[in-house]
């Protein structure tokens, strides 16, 4: 610093000043100078700056503007790179085929200030009670139907709240007394880890039932009282559980279970299993990760919600306490397949994670930032030369890994601030667009139509579908969730313009709209096919609330476009028969699972409920017909299952993938390119307040 612009606060040097000694303020001052070192001055004191005067400083105007936003530049990278990518998808089965990002639009002249935003409020129930479920559980859309159903029909069986109780907290079971039970036999044994293996392993990893087989089975039934508490405690719940399927299905095995035995339960098995669990909690070992989740699979069985979500919480604390999301902590392990089990079952967890979470509304638990192992494809096997085998059933838990990552940024996007851009829903739809083009062929949704592969006998009766089903029902469960904060917002603006949109918001919002329905029909259409084609021939196979809660969630999205289409006389290309065609679809979807789902049969009463109201309001028959015309033969659409690739549209039978490339194309035309002319809308300005309209 130059000597004269140094003053009286300043004049020490940087030495002197951090110690607060008197400085002569020449260089070298004499403490330098004794203790040889260097003595320097560029430390600014902040007290010699002079504040400028507010007075002397010119008025300037300046006029606020709207910025036009462009993408990250990471986004713009990729989105490059996407008509270079080998497209090995075929075209009808792509849900995003093109993207005007590099487009001009013309901004929208007037701007937007931070005076406009209202502040964030809270949302309450019609009784004013504080909401429970989050916003991205299918019954708080239920929740926000029945309101909309009620401004526009009145009152109902369907609008009245009491009319179908859906518990969100769950009570416990009975408490029964913890007691060893005997052991099944060895025969029954292998039917038992049978089912568990269809049910449940085949859907989502918990073990390598060879390796289970090797260290937990086969120990315990050659020697038990040298057996260690993890064996025990694994394998008393995965009896449980296995058990608790087949008296869902009425196996025959169970008249064999009970004989010689006294009443033999699920729950005896597992009141003893998490008995032994609770007593090692604080031991921070793997198998009480293990053990809370099967703890998980098997509340959700149960339709205890609430519980399983929390036991899954303790398993994925226990997990990261035990660093399994650590990269460095897992390449530390000698032993490949240990290292192989910590990260898929970490995976698990968080597949897990995600889809209960979703469905209850709840906070995400693990965070993305923190698993430095994410990137990591060390989870396949290997042959005996060291090659990787690329087992298609790894492969789609790599690949909904990542979907879900795109699923958690909807959710803080647009379910979390309660604020929706219509920007935001581009990125994340190209995103989505990335992830399904870079999908490897064997697990591409063409495949669940490819009748040509059956299930693989072996350890884990495996069979892909399963795990196909679970992928593409994720990947259109999530566009819902995308695209469903602007469908409601259509249904609730009644002023948009959208029989004739001119501005570029209203053709936004239409196409976000019609986005929505696409992907409700796709999901709908898919989960009939997989079931009247597939389960139908899977005896031991039961189906949990998973599908059912996506199923009831794409529902409530046609029930309401019927409602709005006839409400308004708005021809839509969802043509009315057609749509009610789907509501009976999902009924009987419902209808298949109730005996061993409960939610299945609440869901199924709530949906007929709400047929029945658009057939009293419209006056309408169950297929869509008008009933003060008399339809032609040709007009009427019978409900009718396909046991073929084909699906029913509007009464013709296509071929699935071509309503699933149109549905492609759809989202691809609703990406909007910048903000500026879309701004925001607050979702609290459109939902929830339907009684002070």
């Amino acid at each position: 610093m130059d000597e004269k612009q140094r003053t009286k606060v300043s004049k020490a040097c940087d030495y002197c000043k951090k110690r607060k000694f008197k400085c002569s303020g020449v260089a070298p001052c004499d403490l330098c100078f004794k203790k040889n070192i260097t003595c320097s001055f560029d430390i600014v004191d902040k007290r010699t700056i002079r504040r400028k005067n507010k007075k002397r400083t010119p008025p300037t105007t300046t006029t606020t503007n709207v910025k036009k936003r462009s993408l990250p530049k990471e986004i713009q990278y990729r989105f490059a790179d996407i008509k270079t990518l080998k497209d090995d998808i075929p075209q009808e089965y792509q849900t995003i085929t093109s993207f005007p990002l590099n487009e001009t639009h013309e901004e929208q002249p007037e701007s937007l200030s931070s005076s406009d935003k209202l502040p964030p409020r809270m949302l309450y129930d019609s009784k004013g009670n504080l909401r429970y479920v989050g916003e991205s559980s299918p019954l708080s859309f239920l929740f926000d139907c029945r309101n909309i159903f009620h401004e526009y029909i009145g009152i109902s069986e369907f609008t009245s709240q009491t009319s179908t109780t859906l518990e969100t907290i769950d009570e416990p079971d009975e408490d029964h007394e913890v007691v060893q039970v005997a052991l099944p036999s060895r025969n029954l044994l292998s039917q038992i880890l049978r089912l568990f293996s269809i049910n449940v392993n085949q859907a989502i990893y918990l073990f390598d039932m060879k390796e289970f087989k090797k260290t937990i089975v086969d120990p315990i039934y050659t020697n038990y009282s040298e057996c260690k508490t993890k064996q025990i405690v694994l394998i008393n719940l995965v009896i449980s559980i296995g058990i608790l399927y087949a008296e869902s299905i009425n196996d025959p095995m169970l008249i064999e279970l009970q004989q010689g035995m006294n009443q033999i339960h699920s729950h005896s098995y597992f009141e003893y299993g998490m008995y032994l669990t609770k007593k090692n909690l604080t031991k921070s070992k793997l198998w009480i990760t293990e053990a809370c989740a099967l703890a998980y699979v098997y509340y959700q069985f149960k339709s205890q919600r609430n519980s399983a979500w929390l036991i899954l919480g303790y398993a994925i604390r226990n997990a990261e306490a035990i660093g399994i999301h650590r990269k460095f902590l897992n390449d530390s392990y000698k032993d490949v397949e240990y290292v192989k089990h910590r990260r898929r079952l970490f995976r698990s967890l968080y597949l897990m994670d995600r889809i209960s979470s979703i469905i209850l509304g709840r906070p995400l638990i693990i965070d993305e930032k923190n698993w430095d192992d994410f990137d990591s494809s060390d989870i396949y096997d290997k042959d005996a030369n060291g090659n990787i085998i690329y087992d298609p059933k790894y492969t789609t838990v790599i690949e909904s890994c990542k979907l879900c990552r795109i699923g958690s940024n909807i959710i803080r996007s647009f379910y979390l601030d309660g604020s929706n851009s219509a920007f935001k829903a581009e990125q994340l739809a190209i995103e989505i667009k990335i992830w399904s083009l870079n999908l490897p062929k064997e697990i591409q949704i063409d495949k669940i139509v490819d009748n040509s592969k059956d299930i693989v006998k072996g350890e884990d009766y495996t069979n892909i579908k399963v795990s196909l089903i679970m992928i593409h029902t994720l990947h259109l469960y999530f566009t819902i969730l995308l695209f469903r904060p602007f469908f409601i917002h259509l249904v609730f603006k009644k002023q948009i313009n959208i029989k004739s949109p001119t501005s570029n918001y209203e053709v936004a919002i239409l196409n976000f709209y019609k986005s929505s329905i696409k992907s409700s029909i796709l999901l709908i259409q898919l989960l009939e096919y997989y079931y009247h084609t597939f389960i139908k021939d899977q005896h031991n196979r039961v189906e949990g609330s998973g599908f059912m809660y996506a199923c009831l969630s794409a529902t409530l999205v046609i029930g309401l476009s019927v409602l709005y289409n006839e409400s308004n006389n708005f021809e839509s290309e969802f043509k009315t028969i057609s749509q009610m065609n789907y509501i009976n679809s999902a009924k009987n979807i419902f209808k298949r699972h109730s005996i061993e789902n409960p939610m299945a049969e609440k869901f199924f009463k709530v949906v007929e409920q709400m047929q029945f109201a658009l057939m009293n309001k419209f006056e309408l028959d169950e297929n869509g017909n008008k009933l003060d015309n008399t339809p032609s033969n040709s007009n009427i659409i019978q409900h009718k299952f396909v046991n073929s690739s084909s699906i029913l549209i509007d009464g013709n039978s296509i071929e699935f993938n071509q309503e699933y490339d149109r549905f492609i194309e759809s989202l691809s035309n609703s990406s909007v390119g910048n903000e500026s002319f879309m701004g925001t809308f607050n979702v609290n300005d459109i939902l929830y307040n339907v009684r002070n309209r």
